[in-house]
Formats: structure tokens, C-alpha cells, sequence
């Protein structure tokens, strides 16, 4: 399992997403920092805090938001990846929700966890466009295939994203 953050600039929550995937993760989990050529050296000066968990990589040049996305995708070299926002906090092991599927695997396109949105004062809250994706999202365990993803997107937008589990394999 490789958790891959793409960033860039100075984003004040970087840490505590870092911190928050060294907490709940394995030892084992690959944990990448993509950054996508920012002005300072902010990202690198944070992930060097960590740098016996973390392998740092930057771009040579700015590539964008969707392709330095794709870029965390094709660093990592596990079978899934979960791309994380640089001002996401993860609660719970990855590998644990990965384990707890009850299907074969490889049919898993990928697997939607929990998801609780919290606001610049830390507090939760559920917005009326959260209600709508409590509603929408496919039940109940939050494992998604290919044909299920493309149908159930028709209706609305129910995912977090970066918050998806990808199985690479499946993506690429």
C-alpha cells in the first residue's frame, strides 16, 4: 500500500496530514510527497521532518493539479495507492480497510472509506452537498467496480476525492 500526497505551495495543514498517516498507517505503508515545483521550499523543508518515512520527489516543472495526480499514481509501486490532499487527515489503517473486504481483490477498482468533513475550525459539519453524497454513494461497503463507478457517477458526484483507494492494476 502506498499513500501518495500530491502538494504544492504552503499549505498550513501539510504536516498534520503527514503526521496524521504516520500515526494510523503500518510501518509498511510507502508513504510520497509529490511537489509539483513550488515557489519555497516549504513542502521539502516539512517532509524532511519525516524523512525516514517519506520519500520526497519534486518536479522539475510545474505539471498541474491532474497530472502531478497522475504522476503520485504512477511513483507508486503497490498494488493500491490512495492518493491523500495535503490538507487531509486519515483516522484509520488503510491496510485495515484493505483487509476487511470481503471479495477478491482484484475485482476491487477501488474501495471509498469513511469520510468526515471538518471546517477551518476543526469542527465537523455536514454540508447539504455531504447529504446529498451520504445519499448517492454506493452501499454499504464502499468497494467499487469499474461498470458500478462509471453508472453511479451518471446520478452525481458522490466521492471525496483524493480520498479513493485505487487499485493501480485497475487505473492504469
Amino acid at each position: 500500500m502506498t499513500i501518495a500526497i500530491p502538494a504544492f505551495g504552503e499549505s498550513p495543514f501539510l504536516k498534520e496530514a503527514i503526521e496524521s498517516v504516520i500515526r494510523s498507517q503500518d510501518i509498511n505503508v510507502k508513504i510520497i510527497v509529490i511537489d509539483d515545483c513550488s515557489p519555497t521550499t516549504f513542502i521539502k523543508d516539512i517532509c524532511s521532518l519525516f524523512e525516514d518515512r517519506i520519500t520526497y520527489i519534486r518536479n522539475d516543472t510545474n505539471l498541474g493539479i491532474s497530472e502531478n495526480f497522475n504522476k503520485c499514481i504512477r511513483a507508486s509501486n503497490s498494488e493500491f495507492v490512495q492518493l491523500l490532499g495535503q490538507d487531509d487527515v486519515l483516522v484509520n489503517s488503510m491496510i485495515d480497510v484493505i483487509n476487511s473486504c470481503e471479495i477478491d481483490r482484484s475485482t476491487i477498482f477501488g474501495i471509498h472509506p469513511k469520510v468526515r468533513v471538518v471546517n477551518k475550525n476543526g469542527n465537523y459539519v455536514l454540508t447539504l452537498s455531504d447529504f446529498v453524497k451520504r445519499i448517492i454513494k454506493p452501499k454499504p461497503t464502499g468497494i467499487i467496480n469499474g461498470n458500478q463507478l462509471r453508472s453511479s457517477l451518471i446520478i452525481g458526484n458522490w466521492t471525496y476525492f483524493p480520498s479513493i483507494i485505487w487499485n493501480k492494476s485497475k487505473i492504469e
